[in-house]
């Protein structure tokens, strides 16, 4: 989904628009309010699915759009099968180790809340993608990238071990494609 600047007031509405567009055949936003009220106990309120997301966002201590990527990601995840679901786990996986690869350039806050929002280390669709190994690699920088965010109240900036857990995570990458 393309929306330009990646905000709550773009997306929200952008939403709402593609569903009547498709005359409400891509009920979407109706499955994430009733993801976020079923396994994470969120009760839809007259201020609708976003304050869903606000509330999930507070919680995790991440912004509106990091929360709304994680429960987007799951949801999509969840709910195909087959053919779409390897795909779509090929692109994070690719998304990811990109994004590993490339940590020194740019690393700021939007590069910290893309992250965030995509890699959820806990849920087990995330978990799944990648080899044990890996795993613990990607837990470490993520443990990392989430103190480098609470630590930094100014500019964010990468960490000698940041730096050193994802030169860590590219090798063995690199390793495990040949």
């Amino acid at each position: 989904m393309y929306t330009g600047e990646e905000t709550k007031e773009r997306i929200v509405p952008f939403l709402d628009g593609y569903e009547i567009g498709t005359e409400n055949q891509c009920n979407f936003t109706l499955l994430l309010s009733k993801c976020l009220k079923d396994k994470y106990h969120y009760e839809y309120r007259a201020l609708g699915w976003p304050y869903q997301i606000e509330q999930f966002a507070k919680k995790r201590r991440i912004s509106w759009i990091a929360a709304f990527k994680r429960v987007s990601l799951e949801l999509l995840n969840e709910s195909h099968s087959g053919e779409f679901q390897q795909k779509f786990n090929d692109f994070i996986r690719k998304w990811t180790e990109s994004r590993v690869e490339n940590i020194k350039i740019p690393f700021g806050y939007g590069w910290v809340e893309n992250w965030l929002g995509i890699c959820d280390v806990k849920q087990d669709w995330f978990r799944k993608i990648w080899t044990k190994e890996e795993l613990k690699l990607l837990t470490q920088l993520n443990n990392e990238i989430q103190t480098i965010k609470k630590e930094c109240k100014e500019r964010i900036k990468p960490t000698d071990r940041l730096l050193v857990y994802a030169d860590n995570f590219v090798k063995h990458t690199r390793k495990n494609a040949t």
